[in-house]
């Protein structure tokens, strides 16, 4: 069991090298390489993104779509491009498990360009191109400790983000 869970974080940090924006990581080539959560993610932003009259209700059965399809995203996010005259705030939703119940979040003015924990939005918002986190380790209220690691896809029309859709996908297995 741990074999495998070794195997899969060596895979998943190969991901995260191939999505990096680093000088070193963009001169290596990846081509076609795409996971089932890189597949469900982008299928869902699309589907969303295709509403004429996006409602919270429509985002947030979306986001519970992903989470419920599978039992190793943890979470689930959707942020809309900034708003302000600075480019600074954004809306955004969460669906995430705690327990046996699934949880939402929304925040209507989350301010990426300050907020410690956002290079899940910063930088896929500013390269315009999906990508995946360094893995990280995350609490949940009850004090669980969870290994997971962020894919964020960035929805673009006519060359600008209009939203960002992510899955916090959980690398550590519980024995």
């Amino acid at each position: 069991m741990k074999t495998t869970v070794i195997l899969l974080m060596i895979v998943l940090s190969s991901l995260a090298i191939a999505s990096c924006t680093c000088s070193y990581c963009e001169k290596l080539k990846y081509v076609d390489t795409q996971t089932t959560i890189e597949a469900e993610v982008q299928k869902e932003a699309v589907k969303l993104s295709t509403k004429s009259n996006l409602t919270e209700q429509d985002i947030i059965a979306s986001l519970t779509a992903l989470l419920s399809g599978n039992s190793r995203i943890f979470g689930v996010a959707y942020a809309t491009a900034p708003y302000d005259e600075n480019m600074e705030l954004i809306e955004t939703y969460y669906v995430f498990r705690e327990g046996d119940k699934t949880k939402t979040k929304h925040e209507k003015a989350y301010n990426f360009m300050t907020s410690q924990n956002s290079n899940w939005y910063r930088k896929p918002y500013l390269h315009k191109k999906a990508m995946w986190s360094i893995p990280y380790y995350d609490f949940d209220r009850s004090g669980e400790k969870y290994y997971l690691t962020t894919y964020s896809y960035p929805l673009i029309e006519n060359g600008k983000v209009k939203f960002i859709f992510t899955a916090d996908y959980l690398l550590n297995i519980k024995e």
